[in-house]
């Protein structure tokens, strides 16, 4: 019994270890202008998606499109696109298939993030926020990029809408969470490497597989 004791608690700690980074990226985020917060977690699988090299590098020479139009609004600098409109409208797109979704309430949230290192997870370092309504099941939608490049895009399921990736004891996540190329979660969240992805001048294809903490502490709801 004082084993098993152990290891529960030990799974805790390892989460909250694990969602650290996210609680950082959050805070960083939220300004006296707004309480939304920076994103979290996801994957891609694509046929156009070709595996980025590590380390930061220059972003691709390709011509720059101006997607300002699109923008909802702008929070802590961060510019957001809510309910993109449908693709096709632009090959400069990523084209997101977000599965695993728990239930049609409350928007999936993507946080793009650029070819730098140490911005990855960083809220305020995020350069483009898509919020698009959940559908059960799969939620799909594009994101409108500016040009190729590498990038690395954080997932998570607003449920309840409230701006903000929300968590509960030891900093746990309560939402659904995933990350571009679907890396493996453990003690801490995944790095820049395992996330980041070159997306063409033709666009790219994300399939995203939501997952929760208890998936990541090997407890499934029955």
């Amino acid at each position: 019994m004082k084993m098993k004791l152990k290891l529960v608690a030990g799974s805790v700690i390892a989460m909250s270890l694990m969602t650290s980074a996210w609680s950082v990226a959050a805070e960083a985020q939220v300004a006296p202008q707004s309480v939304e917060t920076a994103n979290d977690m996801g994957k891609t699988v694509s046929a156009n998606l070709t595996p980025a090299p590590v380390m930061t590098r220059p972003a691709m020479p390709t011509q720059f499109k101006d997607i300002s139009e699109q923008y909802t609004k702008i929070v802590g600098g961060v510019p957001v696109i809510i309910n993109p409109t449908s693709c096709g409208k632009n090959r400069l797109e990523l084209r997101v298939d977000v599965d695993n979704v728990e239930k049609g309430e409350g928007s999936i949230v993507a946080d793009v993030h650029d070819n730098i290192k140490e911005n990855f997870l960083k809220g305020d370092k995020v350069i483009l926020r898509v919020r698009a309504k959940a559908t059960k099941g799969r939620t799909s939608f594009c994101i409108p990029m500016r040009e190729a490049g590498d990038y690395a895009v954080a997932f998570y399921h607003d449920k309840n809408d409230n701006m903000k990736f929300d968590k509960g004891f030891l900093g746990i996540p309560k939402e659904h969470f995933g990350m571009s190329n679907n890396p493996k979660f453990g003690l801490k969240s995944p790095d820049f490497e395992d996330a980041v992805f070159t997306m063409p001048s033709t666009g790219a294809h994300l399939e995203i597989s939501l997952k929760s903490a208890g998936d990541i502490m090997g407890k499934k709801k029955k």
